[in-house]
């Protein structure tokens, strides 16, 4: 599962998981420990398509090869998305944004993931 998302409290209630397309929708019974994924509504698909395409071009311009396999293909995969994103966020270029609510659980999980992937370990801070 990738684990970029964009929160759409307002409209929804859940989160839109960019790289696999679909939306996170958290669990009322367990107050959102565990979640769903569904397909992305169709009123948001155009918007959900507008800003996977921001995010694969931000990842793809980590270096040439992503970029060169990102104008080939036209895609990247989860890893390839994920390893750009962290080169870009290591060496200061960008600052990945995620949006949770710790009191309802929304988006905890994601959140979580992204420290992993995206910020450096304690043995690679200067």
């Amino acid at each position: 599962m990738g684990i970029f998302s964009i929160s759409l409290f307002g409209k929804i209630n859940q989160n839109l998981n960019l790289s696999d397309e679909e939306r996170l929708c958290n669990s009322i019974q367990d107050m959102g420990t565990t979640f769903t994924l569904e397909d992305i509504p169709e009123e948001l698909t155009s918007e959900a398509k507008t800003w996977r395409e921001n995010m694969l071009e931000i990842a793809a311009e980590a270096n040439e090869t992503l970029m060169d396999k990102y104008l080939e293909e036209g895609d990247l995969s989860i890893e390839d998305v994920k390893a750009g994103l962290r080169e870009r966020t290591l060496s200061s270029e960008i600052v990945v944004t995620l949006c949770g609510a710790a009191f309802k659980n929304k988006g905890v999980q994601t959140v979580l993931d992204a420290v992993v992937d995206f910020l450096p370990a304690p043995n690679q801070v200067k």
